[in-house]
């Protein structure tokens, strides 16, 4: 999964300059779009590139999503180490961009140490045989996006109906709630990647599904998801997204943080945000994995561009 991938030219590359927390984090939930709830999932390619202003956001977004998700494994591409003298960055080099390298420590941290708790509820999206002939092509539609960017608020993954279970299967598989497909999100696909496209039908009411799961205890009462006001926040409640805003925090024991726009004034737990001159993401975690107010290490993140 890539948020602006290059598009190349016959003699040049373009990459686009919009934000992934606006997008709503599109490039990591059509991921979660295609994870099978009852087998191990394993994240082996993703990126946010630079050249775009925004590749800062990743570290924070990455790491809080895989986690949140419970995911096996997160790779990013590309060339996180060098053995030799480090080049000039390029789109997806890791090892020779300082904000690409600094945000892989910080994902990192989230994801391998679990400071973004995960989610213990499930929603489960049942596929049946006769929706891959009603609903979906099967040569090239993703899921709804409306109904994987719940992935945003707690674990998401597809069943299909009669398939064989998973032999191997090692995290609890039994929903909280199911989904029936409602439709299906056009994808556009390259030789180097293919993205969910965002669903414009009018075939699934995120906000009144939200709501059932309010008041059937999954989500408490005072849980902010208004999807269509662009407005996620985790089952957990650690991890928000405000896309109008183009806004996410973290506020975990071990770790907060935000991406944000300039100017913005964020008190995220037991960190103030006063303002930054520049959009950036900013976090800070505990090294000795006690809760920030007790740890006697602490590392902090001022991510901008490169």
């Amino acid at each position: 999964g890539y948020f602006a991938h290059p598009s190349y030219g016959a003699s040049d590359l373009r990459i686009a300059q919009g934000s992934s927390v606006r997008s709503k984090l599109d490039y990591l939930t059509s991921m979660a779009a295609t994870r099978l709830v009852d087998r191990p999932f394993l994240v082996t390619e993703y990126k946010h590139c630079w050249w775009n202003r925004y590749h800062y956001e990743e570290g924070l977004a990455a790491g809080a999503f895989y986690a949140l998700q419970d995911y096996d494994a997160m790779i990013a591409h590309c060339d996180q180490v060098y053995r030799s003298r480090v080049g000039i960055p390029m789109a997806f080099v890791i090892g020779a961009d300082p904000i690409a390298r600094a945000a892989e420590q910080l994902s990192g941290f989230l994801f391998a140490t679990r400071a973004v708790r995960p989610s213990s509820n499930l929603i489960c999206l049942r596929v049946r045989e006769a929706d891959l002939l009603t609903q979906v092509s099967l040569s090239g539609t993703a899921v709804n996006t409306q109904q994987a960017n719940l992935s945003l608020v707690s674990r998401f993954g597809l069943a299909f109906e009669g398939a064989p279970g998973c032999p191997w299967a090692t995290k609890p598989t039994t929903a909280r709630t199911t989904l029936s497909l409602a439709g299906g999100s056009e994808v556009l696909s390259t030789m180097a990647l293919s993205t969910a496209l965002e669903y414009r039908g009018r075939e699934f009411d995120a906000d009144s599904f939200v709501d059932s799961l309010r008041q059937y205890g999954i989500l408490n009462r005072g849980n902010r998801t208004r999807p269509a006001e662009g407005r996620f926040e985790s089952d957990t409640g650690e991890v928000y997204l405000s896309s109008k805003e183009n806004l996410m925090t973290v506020v975990a024991p071990g770790c907060v943080g935000a991406n944000a726009e300039a100017g913005q004034k964020l008190q995220l737990g037991p960190l103030a945000l006063e303002g930054s001159t520049i959009r950036a993401g900013v976090a800070l975690v505990s090294l000795d994995r006690e809760p920030i107010t007790r740890s006697g290490r602490l590392l902090l993140f001022y991510l901008t561009d490169s």
